[in-house]
């Protein structure tokens, strides 16, 4: 996890990057210890992004798929999200429905599409105490559904 840095009320998040070798980089860097260390200010990003999020209210679908019925669910694709839900209800977890909005929303987001034949593959990875959400996606790439993983699925 990244610093955040707050003071006054105002906080920022710091990316900090290393390098082995001689390479430089951009931006300010100082050598520590043979490494390189590559400071950014990601603050305006993440409240662009934070906003985006909040504001694109309309993304995520209302139909339920349950895991055992996603062959027949006329999914071609699925993008993933993280184990980190403690419950089936997605709407709990901001972290793993910003990352599913993330995805959904970027640029290159067809290359981040799984096939939905990779999806028996998500039933052997299913960990017991944490949930999954599952973006179900058409063949045209729109949203279909979701299913939840883990738990007691």
């Amino acid at each position: 996890m990244q610093p955040v840095y707050c003071v006054g009320g105002a906080c920022s998040i710091k990316y900090t990057a290393y390098t082995a070798g001689g390479r430089s980089c951009s931006g300010q860097s100082c050598q520590k210890r043979g490494e390189y260390v590559c400071d950014y200010d990601l603050t305006a990003l993440r409240d662009a992004q934070s906003a985006a999020f909040r504001a694109d209210t309309d993304w995520f679908p209302e139909q339920y798929i349950a895991p055992e019925a996603v062959s027949d669910s006329g999914a071609a694709y699925y993008l993933r999200g993280y184990n980190t839900g403690e419950s089936a209800d997605p709407h709990g977890d901001s972290t793993q429905m910003y990352h599913l909005w993330s995805q959904l929303r970027s640029p290159c987001f067809e290359r981040l599409c799984r096939g939905i034949d990779r999806f028996e593959r998500e039933l052997k990875q299913v960990r017991s105490d944490r949930w999954r959400c599952i973006l179900l996606l058409d063949e045209n790439h729109e949203p279909l559904g979701y299913t939840m993983l883990g738990g007691a699925s």
